[in-house]
């Protein structure tokens, strides 16, 4: 074997160390923990990549900030991180956008990347259409639908 290829080799095996060691760190930070964020630990060349999803707007920079303290981290990437409300703002967008989707009263609410969507819409198609609309953003886990088909009411005279 190589000297390169045995550096190689090394730095790898150092790699997956440093990720076990951060992975074990953000589990036992009480905060991530009691919020049952879900983050993925991926190192390259000593810097720490986390994805996944997690519950504030704040708790990916104390992801970053929990793997930071780990010995050898050189750098942390926190992009991977989806949170709660950027899941129901590209939710929200998405159903917005979509011309089956956009005329529904539909409310979204999002929770470790399960989507639960409420209101009512007028077709049960668009029940349909509107989960498949969450299911191609990005962070989405699952759909749960409380969505209910309301009839138009009839008009005074007509029938």
């Amino acid at each position: 074997m190589s000297a390169d290829a045995r550096e190689l080799r090394h730095a790898r095996a150092d790699d997956e160390r440093l990720a076990e060691a951060v992975a074990e760190r953000l589990e036992a930070y009480e905060p991530l923990r009691a919020s049952g964020a879900r983050i993925a630990v991926s190192v390259e060349q000593s810097v720490v990549h986390l994805r996944g999803l997690v519950r504030g707007a704040t708790q990916p920079a104390e992801a970053a900030r929990v793997a930071a303290g780990v010995p050898g981290v050189r750098a942390v990437q926190t992009g991977g991180l989806r949170t709660d409300e950027q899941i129901a703002v590209d939710v929200a967008a998405a159903l917005a956008q979509d011309p089956e989707t956009a005329r529904a009263l539909l409310r979204v609410q999002v929770a470790l990347g399960v989507v639960l969507l409420r209101g009512g819409v007028a077709d049960p198609h668009v029940v349909e259409r509107a989960v498949a609309c969450c299911m191609d953003v990005p962070g989405v886990q699952r759909v749960r639908s409380e969505a209910q088909v309301v009839r138009a009411a009839p008009r005074a005279g007509t029938g």
